[in-house]
């Protein structure tokens, strides 16, 4: 018989066991330094488990934050590392847990919640696709460096903080959460893994404007897209290139129909459009609190970046 209740802290080494077996199969087992924040001992009164004879089988845990913009906060989930064992497939376990998961989130006031995934699991549960976000093929400058572009230490936390800050939409985070998910990349890259190619965070970079830091981006582990970016939007598009011409990534840029600045910056470049995906691309979305998160207030959130999960 199948148990469904909240994950214990002495079943967190199994929650790992099965996340890694479903996600890093052909890599290393390494989601547990991916997501710190997710399975972090704060977080357990939002991880669930499904039990089979004392053995977990499935699981799956969210985030809450807050988004704000312009005087409004919207508390916003963020659901993923949905995973079930092989033989437990098809049985319902992953939907049971997704329906426990969306009780937990009314009971301390989410309003959003958003899934890494666009399977038909989330669909059936009412969650969506909507909305626009833009890809860009991105090239390299043919002149020299407006901007210095260098890699994040985590000295330069409270610069990060600041221009984050500055930004008019965004999602709450702690100084030392967010110095936490900086820290992703840096402790992978120690310990060398073969997951980092498909790890959400990698490597983050300041863009200075002579000594003075104007913006910063977050790439994916693979390099080939920034997955964050804050900060002067010329700036960030400039960082690129310069980052383009010395290692040659990242490839690509992703934009929401969100940041109007961005979207027009691009289009005076001259870059073009090469592929729409939804908002966020392959999330799916569920507003759990009409009254706090219209549709306006969902499209017009940034991407998840370092939030995703």
């Amino acid at each position: 018989m199948v148990e469904f209740r909240l994950a214990r802290s002495t079943e967190l080494l199994q929650v790992f066991s099965v996340i890694n077996q479903v996600f890093r199969s052909k890599y290393d087992p390494t989601m547990q330094l991916e997501f710190p924040l997710l399975f972090d001992l704060k977080n357990l009164a939002r991880v669930f488990v499904a039990v089979e004879e004392g053995r977990v089988v499935s699981h799956l845990a969210y985030q809450r934050t807050d988004y704000l913009s312009e005087g409004r906060r919207v508390c916003v989930g963020f659901l993923g590392a949905v995973a079930t064992l092989p033989e437990h497939r098809g049985s319902g376990i992953a939907s049971r847990l997704l329906e426990m998961a969306e009780e937990a989130m009314h009971q301390e006031g989410v309003d959003l919640c958003l899934i890494s995934g666009n399977r038909p699991l989330y669909l059936r549960q009412g969650y969506e696709e909507r909305g626009v976000t833009y890809e860009y093929p991105l090239t390299a400058q043919n002149k020299s460096p407006e901007v210095r572009v260098r890699v994040y230490t985590e000295a330069d936390l409270d610069t990060v903080l600041e221009l984050y800050a500055g930004e008019q939409k965004l999602f709450r985070r702690e100084p030392e959460d967010f110095r936490r998910l900086l820290d992703v990349n840096p402790t992978l890259k120690a310990q060398g893994p073969r997951s980092i190619p498909i790890s959400q965070i990698g490597p983050t970079f300041l863009v200075y404007d002579q000594e003075t830091p104007i913006a910063y981006f977050i790439l994916r582990g693979s390099e080939k897209y920034p997955i964050e970016y804050a900060g002067d939007r010329l700036g960030v598009l400039r960082g690129l290139q310069t980052l383009i011409t010395e290692t040659g990534r990242p490839s690509f840029i992703w934009v929401p129909q969100s940041d109007d600045v961005m979207l027009r910056l691009l289009e005076r470049e001259g870059y073009q459009i090469q592929t729409r995906y939804h908002f966020p691309p392959y999330f799916t979305a569920k507003v759990l609190n009409a009254a706090a998160c219209d549709e306006n207030v969902w499209l017009g959130m940034p991407l998840p970046g370092i939030n995703y999960v």
